[in-house]
């Protein structure tokens, strides 16, 4: 478990009255849905912000979901600790949850409660060491692995990258960086959540990365991040929207963004702006449905396509700025 997930739950038993200070063992609340692949990121977002940690997704397999039994469909669920705040928190939850239950096919919320032992097995449990693309070692903190020659070891905790697997939008994306880097090379990360794809950059060789995210907590797990795996000084990061930072930071020669397709269409602007001449753009987090949408908003945007990534229901682009 990270260093500071220890502590956050020393502090939450201290302040919320209950653990071992307290005479008693801490309890703590999983709250779970089921949603289709396109709400995945809106509920896990939304679980990233309350829950201790970060939201963990896992894929259900076909007919075993309450959801639809023919189609993709994803569990997500936030840990919360049993506290004064709990009841507060649920009602905020449900009200944001209803909310996008007016977009998206949500199931009704399953809350399950267990001891501070019994979370800690959970948040555990099903992870272990990802080889991704040809260099990339995913390594989960309480795992031990001695790297082999030329691999790229990243220690990360579970999240949204993880779930019962590296989700594939997540995973898409390291491959699409790991091929279309270059040595030395700065890259910026758009929507950088886990700095998964920051710090990926780093140790594949960038000479350093920007992260950025709207959210200030995924910023501040984005440092923490960094720092377990060394390359916090080689990365900077940001709160807010591109188009407001943007006079911060100079063009670079590699974009990586893996957030909503409707996102990546209004950015194209942008990220066009924040590009260096010959510079790569990877795009993730798109579904299939929309991949054509996104495909010709990238074409009318002046850029032309390099490269093309798929699995299962996601795609991901490379693309570059158009030759004149």
């Amino acid at each position: 478990m990270r260093r500071w997930l220890r502590n956050d739950l020393r502090r939450l038993k201290r302040k919320s009255g209950v653990g071992p200070e307290a005479g008693g063992a801490a309890r703590w609340f999983e709250i779970s849905v089921e949603a289709n692949a396109e709400a995945c990121e809106a509920v896990a977002a939304l679980f990233d912000r309350y829950g201790r940690g970060c939201a963990v997704v896992e894929t259900l397999p076909l007919r075993s979901n309450r959801l639809s039994p023919d189609s993709s469909v994803v569990l997500i669920k936030a840990y919360l600790p049993s506290n004064l705040q709990f009841s507060q928190t649920r009602r905020a939850i449900e009200d944001r949850l209803g909310r996008l239950r007016t977009c998206y096919p949500i199931s009704e919320t399953e809350v399950r409660e267990f001891t501070d032992q019994d979370w800690a097995w959970e948040w555990k449990k099903g992870y272990q060491i990802q080889k991704i693309g040809q260099r990339l070692v995913i390594v989960p903190s309480w795992e031990k692995y001695t790297a082999m020659q030329g691999e790229a070891v990243m220690h990360m905790d579970p999240g949204m990258a993880f779930g019962s697997g590296l989700h594939p939008t997540t995973r898409l994306c390291l491959v699409a960086l790991e091929r279309h880097l270059q040595p030395g090379q700065r890259v910026l990360d758009i929507g950088t959540g886990s700095g998964i794809q920051a710090i990926a950059a780093v140790k594949l060789g960038a000479g350093s990365a920007v992260a950025l995210d709207t959210d200030a907590t995924a910023v501040a797990v984005a440092r923490q991040n960094a720092s377990l795996n060394g390359v916090l000084d080689s990365i900077e990061f940001f709160t807010g929207k591109l188009e407001e930072i943007a006079s911060q930071i100079q063009p670079v020669p590699l974009i990586v963004v893996n957030i909503l397709a409707c996102t990546i269409i209004n950015m194209i602007p942008y990220f066009k702006a924040q590009l260096a001449p010959d510079g790569h753009l990877i795009t993730g987090g798109i579904l299939n449905k929309f991949s054509l949408e996104v495909e010709v908003a990238l074409m009318k945007g002046g850029f032309e396509a390099v490269a093309l990534l798929k699995e299962e229901d996601w795609i991901s682009f490379v693309v570059r700025a158009r030759r004149r």
